[in-house]
């Protein structure tokens, strides 16, 4: 998904509807997959954090036609936190003792 959307945004890369390089479609179209994402992992579903990450390379490659280099950080470390998150998934967490003493607290 992630080298399609990148190869995409490529390719239909021109002076644009924008004036900067690329297509104004792909703002919407990126950020809609975008939002997509952080809804699918705010409500739980596995697959939110790995579509979050792979949109990351395409929002890289429309900050290179547009110019806008700014976005390079925050797609970077967008990916490495959404990938993070997923991993985070495939593991137990540590085990936590309660450390609240057993029975009612009116004993």
């Amino acid at each position: 998904m992630s080298l399609t959307l990148s190869l995409a945004v490529w390719a239909t890369a021109d002076a644009g509807e924008a004036g900067m390089g690329a297509p104004l479609y792909w703002t919407w179209a990126l950020t809609g997959i975008q939002v997509l994402s952080l809804w699918a992992a705010g409500t739980k579903r596995w697959w939110g954090w790995p579509v979050g990450a792979a949109v990351q390379p395409a929002w890289i490659a429309y900050a290179l036609l547009t110019g806008q280099i700014g976005f390079i950080p925050g797609c970077t470390i967008s990916a490495i936190v959404q990938a993070h998150s997923f991993m985070s998934l495939r593991r137990p967490g540590p085990v936590i003792e309660s450390l609240a003493p057993a029975g009612p607290p009116w004993r």
